[in-house]
Order: structure tokens, then C-alpha cells, then sequence
């Protein structure tokens, strides 16, 4: 019924309206429907994440292991293909941005037992993301990192230990490229 409604719509525009004013339209009812879907995406994730703060905005095709684990500020943007795996904890600041494709783990294994099969290893440890972090495509971070407040993780990068407060940090195993404002 809702199809052939729409249907009608466009029949009408087409029939009545110039194409300068369709085009625009069309703009207008995309919006809509692009608002609308991202308000059901955050309703979602809200119901399922620890925390969600307010004007955040879960882009599609992010996978969030334990959700109930991870929680996330304000205004913060996760793009697209992000994996996220909660089991030990994952604090996302306020004005964070991730880029598509990051991951970021609270959970490893163990190499430290001898003879234990690693799937019986689970070492879990919690991920702080401070504010205003941009952590960028492909980058993956660690269980027990801290990120400090206003840092960059360049593309690509693999973060295996704290990254102190300003610092654009590249690599596998990310290292201080530079402190902002230098």
C-alpha cells in the first residue's frame, strides 16, 4: 500500500511539477528518510550499549560485541565496518570520531600459559578512548590502551600501548609521529 502511494507521488510530480522542483524534492524525501533511519539506528543501539550519549551517531554495517560493555559519549561518530569487541570494557570520549573499517578489542589471549589451549585464555582489559580522539581508517587498538584526550591515530595504525594526551601517533606498533600544535 505504502509503495503504491509513493508510487502516486512520483506520478504526480512528474505529471505537474518541473524537474528543478522534483530534484529538489527528491533531495527533501531522502533526507527525511535518512533522518528517520538514523534516528531508529541510535534508538537501537541506546537499548543496547552501557551507554550512548546524545547526538552520537552509529553508522551502518558496525558490530559491537558485548555491547552492554561499551559505552559511548557525546557527539561522537563510528563509521562504517567498525568492529568493536566489549567483553573487558570500551569508553569512547566525548567528540571521538572512528573511521570505517577500525577495530578496537578489550579482550585478547594469553601466550603466557604453557600447554593451555588459547581459546581457554581470555585476558580481558578495558580500552579508554578521552575526548575528542580521531581514530582513523583501518587502525586497530588493543586491549588496556588508553587514548588521550585530542590525539590522532593515523590509518592503518596498531595501537599496543597508551597514547599520551595531543599526539598524532603512526604505525604498527603505533609510535609519536609529532604533538598537535608543533
Amino acid at each position: 500500500m505504502k509503495l503504491f502511494l509513493i508510487n502516486k507521488v512520483y506520478a504526480f510530480v512528474d505529471k505537474i511539477l518541473s524537474p528543478t522542483i522534483k530534484w529538489i524534492l527528491e533531495g527533501k524525501i531522502y533526507s527525511v528518510l535518512q533522518m528517520l533511519q538514523s534516528g531508529w539506528r541510535y534508538s537501537l543501539w541506546k537499548a543496547r550499549l552501557g551507554d550512548l550519549g546524545r547526538f552520537s551517531v552509529i553508522h551502518p554495517q558496525v558490530v559491537i560485541r558485548a555491547p552492554e560493555h561499551v559505552h559511548i559519549g557525546r557527539n561522537v561518530a563510528i563509521a562504517e565496518f567498525v568492529h568493536m569487541r566489549g567483553y573487558g570494557g570500551i569508553y569512547i570520549g566525548d567528540y571521538s570520531i572512528i573511521a570505517a573499517h577500525a577495530s578496537i578489542t578489550s579482550v585478547t589471549h594469553s601466550a603466557s600459559i604453557a600447554g593451555a589451549n588459547f581459546r581457554d585464555t581470555n585476558v580481558v582489559k578495558p580500552v579508554i578512548i578521552e575526548k575528542n580522539v580521531w581514530i582513523g581508517l583501518n587502525a586497530i587498538i588493543l586491549p588496556g590502551v588508553t587514548i588521550g584526550e585530542g590525539s590522532i591515530v593515523g590509518a592503518g595504525s596498531v595501537v599496543t600501548h597508551d597514547v599520551p594526551p595531543g599526539v598524532i601517533v603512526i604505525g604498527a606498533p603505533a609510535r609519536i609521529l609529532r604533538h598537535l600544535g608543533e
